[in-house]
C-alpha cells in the first residue's frame, strides 16, 4: 500500500503542508502557522481538504492570521498538484520500505492522549514506525533525565523498568543517551513494550541495532513484532535541534500515566524544562528520585513532583 492509498483528503492536505522532500527549498507550515490556518478554515466552515489545489486568490480570501503575501505564495506552492505527486513518489521510495508512515490530526488513529491534552496545539502530523494500537492498548510509564548518568542512576532505571514491565506497563521515553537509552534497553530486555518519541532522524534510529539479553537485534524487526513504536513530529531525516528535543518532552509526559524524573539539573536543560511544564500543565503524575546530591531533583520535589526513594517500587 502506498501513502496516497491510505491518506484521507484532509490528511493529504496536512501532509502537503507539513512534509517536504529532503533537498526541497520550500518552507513547510510550522505548527503555529497551521493553527492559524485551522482557525481560518473553521471560521469559513471549511476543512483542510478544501485547500487542495486552490489558487492564491482563494487562499487570500481566507484572511489567515499573520499571513503576508509571501506566506500565501508559499502556501499555494505547497498545495500544488504536481508537487503532491513528487512527494508521494519520494515518500514511497524512501520511507515506506522502512515502515515509516504518517498520522495526522484528521485521522482517528492520531495519538489520542496528545490530542485531548494539547487540543489545537497538537502537532498537525506525526511520522511513525510501528503499530499505533500500542498507544491505545497499553498504559505507559515515562522515564526522563540527563544524558549523563552514573551507575546508581542506571541501576535505578533498570530496577524500576523491570518491575513495571513485569506488572504489564509499557515504557515511554525519548531516544536520547543516558536515562532514555537505559530505560529503552531495560524495557526490551525484559520483554516489555516500548514507546519512543524522538526529536530527530527517525529513519536512522529504526535502522540501529540493540542488544537484548546479549543478542543483537535490528530495531526494525522489533517494530514489526509489535514490541516497540517510534514517533516523531520532525521530518524522518532531521538532525538534532535543542528546540525539537524540548518540544518532544511534553509528548512523553502526556503519553504516560506517570513519568519518573531520574536526574535533573537546576533551572537548565531539557529535563528541567519538561518537568516544570508537565507540573504546570498537569500533564500526568510526576515522580522524582529523592537524591540529595541533585539540586534539580530537590527543587522539582518542592514544586510538586512526588519524591520516591531509589530502588523503591512506584505507588501508582
Amino acid at each position: 500500500m502506498y501513502i496516497e492509498d491510505y491518506l484521507s483528503d484532509n490528511s493529504r492536505a496536512i501532509f502537503l503542508l507539513c512534509h517536504k522532500m529532503t533537498n526541497e527549498k520550500i518552507k513547510i507550515i510550522t505548527p503555529a502557522k497551521y493553527e492559524n490556518i485551522v482557525e481560518s478554515l473553521l471560521a469559513h466552515n471549511l476543512t483542510p481538504s478544501d485547500l487542495l489545489y486552490k489558487d492564491i486568490i482563494f487562499l487570500k480570501s481566507l484572511n489567515i492570521k499573520n499571513f503576508d503575501n509571501a506566506s500565501y505564495i508559499n502556501l499555494e506552492q505547497l498545495l500544488n498538484k504536481d508537487r503532491e505527486k513528487c512527494l508521494y513518489i519520494d515518500f514511497n521510495k524512501k520511507y515506506l520500505p522502512n515502515n515509516i508512515k504518517v498520522v495526522t490530526r484528521a485521522d482517528k488513529d492520531y495519538p489520542k492522549k496528545i490530542k485531548n491534552k494539547l487540543l489545537k496545539k497538537s502537532p498537525p502530523m506525526f511520522y511513525y514506525a510501528g503499530d499505533l494500537n500500542i498507544l491505545k492498548e497499553t498504559q505507559a510509564i515515562g522515564f526522563v533525565g540527563s544524558r549523563s548518568i552514573c551507575d546508581d542512576d542506571a541501576s535505578n532505571v533498570k530496577f524500576l523498568v523491570t518491575d513495571l514491565v513485569n506488572k504489564g506497563y509499557s515504557i515511554v521515553s525519548g531516544g536520547a543517551l543516558g536515562v532514555d537509552k537505559t530505560s529503552e534497553e531495560s524495557c526490551l530486555n525484559n520483554g516489555g513494550t516500548f514507546i519512543g518519541y524522538l526529536s530527530d532522524n527517525l529513519l536512522k534510529r529504526i535502522k540501529t541495532n540493540i542488544s537484548i539479553n546479549n543478542t543483537y537485534y535490528n530495531l526494525s524487526s522489533l517494530i514489526e513484532n509489535g514490541q516497540c513504536i517510534f514517533l516523531s513530529r520532525s521530518h524522518p531525516e532531521d538532525n538534532f535541534s535543542v528546540g525539537r528535543a524540548m518540544e518532544r518532552n511534553k509528548y512523553i509526559y502526556i503519553q504516560s500515566i506517570a513519568t519518573v524524573v531520574i536526574k535533573s539539573d537546576l533551572n537548565k536543560g531539557g529535563t528541567w524544562a519538561g518537568a516544570i511544564e508537565a507540573l504546570k500543565n498537569d500533564y500526568t503524575k510526576v515522580f522524582c528520585i529523592n537524591n540529595k546530591d541533585y539540586s534539580g531533583n530537590q527543587e522539582l520535589i518542592q514544586k510538586g513532583a512526588k519524591a520516591i526513594l531509589p530502588k523503591i517500587n512506584l505507588d501508582l
